[in-house]
């Protein structure tokens, strides 16, 4: 009995925590930069050439590849910017690159623990900073690397400031849908067609997020309303 209780506070917990933390936590981010105290690896520059990810589920499962192998496992959120791996499995198949084992080792540990994050957006889109008290770094961003190719700031957003209808060019980037989203992260507007053009009629006066889903990544665009 005490048991099940423990597991209904547990769950009850952690679903009230998710409510509170960033949604913009629960999406595929990939990895470009990892601090293991010292030891560093810049994604970019490991050869032959990786791509790993963590992809977050809202009910806190999560999964993901790092070198040669996958990984799954399920977090808790004991506090709403951090996270905790309640369970952690993985493949275990031969990396044969040095540089892929002892990078996947260090990358495991890490998945296999959690620790505090941080989530914010620059010129590229969103970072997910995920930190450890023991001088643990790593940052993921919402697009892949391959990404690279893609020059998202072909995508014109204006005018800026705007009143009412605020036009989109972009270029030859595919958009699949786009978010409105006010400073605190909450979705005031989505739109499912029509991307040439947005009526903000009827949002207040303030600043916005424009978060554009594209086949290559995300980005996000900050506007004035005026």
């Amino acid at each position: 009995m005490k048991n099940f209780i423990y597991i209904i506070c547990l769950g009850f917990s952690t679903f009230a925590f998710s409510q509170d933390s960033n949604p913009d936590l629960y999406q595929t981010w990939y990895l470009y930069y990892l601090d293991a105290d010292g030891l560093i690896y810049n994604i970019p520059d490991i050869n032959p050439p990786i791509s790993p990810y963590l992809t977050i589920e809202q009910n806190l499962e999560y999964n993901g590849e790092g070198a040669c192998n996958s990984f799954d496992g399920v977090y808790t959120l004991p506090f709403p910017n951090s996270l905790e791996s309640v369970s952690f499995s993985s493949t275990n198949d031969d990396c044969i690159h040095q540089s892929h084992i002892s990078f996947e080792d260090t990358f495991f540990q890490l998945m296999s623990s959690g620790g505090d994050f941080e989530i914010f957006q620059d010129g590229q889109g969103m970072v997910l900073r995920l930190t450890l008290p023991i001088f643990w770094l790593a940052e993921f961003r919402n697009n892949p690397l391959s990404a690279s190719d893609f020059d998202f700031n072909e995508i014109k957003i204006y005018p800026n400031p705007v009143s009412t209808i605020l036009h989109i060019d972009s270029q030859n980037i595919e958009i699949s849908s786009i978010e409105v989203m006010n400073i605190s992260g909450e979705q005031v507007q989505e739109i499912n067609g029509d991307f040439k053009s947005l009526n903000l009629t009827g949002l207040s006066s303030g600043i916005y997020l424009i978060k554009i889903y594209t086949e290559h990544g995300n980005v996000v665009k900050k506007i004035a309303k005026h």
